[in-house]
């Protein structure tokens, strides 16, 4: 999967996708750090790459249109989150299950971890916290 990777996100993910077999780019690696969201997003579809971020500005459809992107994921964590809470959530993007229907229909189902919104535009939260 072809992946762009916001600011907030840090290196840790970056190598922990890039281990699972995705084609990750960051925007620190391409010099897009305070870039204008729309800046971004453009970047984003002229690679075909579905933005990860915590910003959750992406998640507003009536800004950032689902359809007009390769995909987005807004990854929200719990207030008080713990070390283990970022990349759990990754990896509840990244699982098997979530992959297969991603691939399959370009959105997320509820899924073990989380709810996550359905469309190209996706949001994943860790319930529970």
């Amino acid at each position: 999967m072809k992946l762009k990777l916001d600011e907030n996100l840090g290196r840790l993910v970056a190598e922990l996708l890039r281990g699972r077999g995705h084609d990750v780019q960051t925007v620190p690696d391409e010099r897009l750090c305070a870039a204008p969201d729309e800046d971004l997003i453009q970047v984003c579809r002229t690679e075909r790459r579905c933005l990860v971020t915590l910003d959750l500005e992406f998640g507003n459809p009536f800004l950032f249109t689902p359809t007009e992107y390769a995909g987005i994921a807004v990854l929200r964590l719990p207030r008080r989150r713990s070390a283990g809470d970022l990349l759990e959530t990754v990896e509840t993007l990244m699982s098997a299950r979530a992959k297969t229907l991603w691939e399959s229909s370009g959105s997320f189902k509820k899924g073990e971890s989380g709810c996550i919104k359905t469309r190209v535009l996706t949001e994943i939260k860790l319930l529970g916290r």
